[in-house]
């Protein structure tokens, strides 16, 4: 399946969703190339009941363009792919198991996860979208979890199998009430275990400013983080990995569709 962008039909009077990738071929690998497109068209498919959907990358756009894009949205959700330059957060130039890094779409990312937390624009950071989340707020990364082992399949890019463990949410916070939503379990200000779908080899280390921490793996990893005052989320996982259940990206959908119409805290 291959998904271009979608632009907004002014006629239609749903909200937009800015989808926000690194870019749709890094690399002559097609299994990395389709695998995007796999997670891609499953948040699509999820969201275009109701939404309207602009599809960008940051590959393709200048900072100014990737703003300009996030000022006629109502949501915005950034996806997983590569490392975020260290050059962002100080981080070793040499460290285990690094991707091939995008600096301009690095650049275009930070800005708009910047932009939605100053505007309020509800918003959703998958994997590397949690992970610029906190380097945007000027938080650090762990560069290789290698020693951690559970959070990647070695065979990914042969079955788009991702590797699969629980989770355990902190009560009261945002994510807790998008999972309280999609599950017949506790309520939404009990704590809670999930089972996610990841694959990621770096993790967030020093939290960034007005961050919290709203999710952990057994093994301590963050594997959540949201802003104490913005309605904007990160989840380590795949909540779009088409072999997931769909009810907690569906949820996210539809807490995303209902917070963009409140207006701003004074």
């Amino acid at each position: 399946m291959v998904v271009t962008c979608c632009f907004v039909d002014t006629s239609d009077q749903r909200p937009t969703l800015l989808i926000s990738g690194v870019a749709l071929r890094r690399s002559d690998d097609e299994r990395e190339s389709e695998l995007t497109e796999r997670l891609l068209g499953s948040i699509v498919s999820r969201a275009q009941g109701s939404w309207n959907i602009d599809v960008t990358w940051g590959e393709e756009d200048t900072v100014d363009q990737a703003l300009l894009k996030l000022s006629m949205a109502d949501a915005l959700v950034v996806m997983g792919g590569p490392d975020i330059s260290p050059d962002y957060y100080e981080g070793d130039v040499d460290y285990p198991n690094a991707t091939p890094h995008f600096p301009q779409s690095d650049a275009a990312q930070l800005a708009l996860l910047r932009e939605a937390v100053v505007t309020h624009k509800p918003t959703l950071g998958i994997c590397r979208g949690m992970q610029a989340l906190n380097v945007a707020q000027e938080g650090t990364l762990t560069q290789d979890i290698s020693e951690h082992p559970g959070h990647s399949s070695d065979t990914l890019m042969d079955d788009f199998e991702f590797a699969r463990h629980t989770v355990n949410i902190a009560s009261g916070s945002q994510l807790a009430q998008v999972a309280g939503c999609c599950s017949s379990g506790p309520s939404p200000l009990d704590g809670m275990r999930t089972m996610i779908h990841s694959a990621h080899h770096q993790a967030v280390d020093v939290l960034g400013r007005d961050l919290v921490v709203v999710a952990r793996a057994d093994d301590g990893t963050i594997e959540a983080i949201e802003h104490l005052y913005a309605p904007v989320v990160g989840v380590q996982w795949h909540p779009e990995d088409p072999a997931a259940d769909p009810a907690m990206l569906d949820c996210f959908l539809a807490r995303m569709c209902a917070l963009h119409t409140q207006p701003l805290a004074a």
